[in-house]
């Protein structure tokens, strides 16, 4: 468990579990990024809606926030 830098931004802490989700542009370059501190988990899936918008599916063990949404496992998260 490290910090994580990416285009000149630091997500994480020495020491402190969390999960970061990244987005990037065409040429590679960091366009946004999200870390959820405390959190461990994976991505299994990711599919594009027609309208751009991404969905992400996977699991995780920890209390997930994502912006108003709050998820407890076990379960599907969100």
């Amino acid at each position: 468990m490290d910090a994580l830098e990416v285009d000149g931004q630091t997500f994480g802490a020495p020491g402190v579990r969390g999960f970061v989700v990244l987005t990037f542009d065409a040429s590679g370059r960091l366009l946004w990024g999200k870390e959820l501190p405390g959190v461990k988990g994976r991505i299994t899936s990711v599919t594009a809606a027609a309208d751009g918008t991404l969905v992400a599916a996977g699991d995780f063990i920890g209390l997930l926030v994502w912006g108003m949404r709050r998820s407890v496992p076990p379960g599907p998260s969100c």
